[in-house]
């Protein structure tokens, strides 16, 4: 069955630890769907995710690409 949180963090350091602590306890196959205005964060979180699997590549958000 699906499981379904909300968490609010007050800075960018809690944001980042946040998806560090959430990368660590992912499993191969797990799905994690992230919603939120522009500037909340979610680039922040998916950063402190990348660090806790080992990812070394940048990780960026596509709102800020410009062509």
């Amino acid at each position: 069955m699906p499981e379904s949180a909300t968490v609010t963090t007050e800075s960018v350091h809690e944001t980042r630890s946040l998806g560090n602590w959430l990368g660590q306890r992912l499993r191969p196959g797990d799905l994690v769907l992230l919603h939120g205005s522009f500037g909340a964060g979610k680039t922040v979180l998916v950063q402190g995710i990348a660090d806790a699997l080992g990812i070394e590549d940048p990780v960026t958000s596509p709102s800020f690409v410009l062509d």
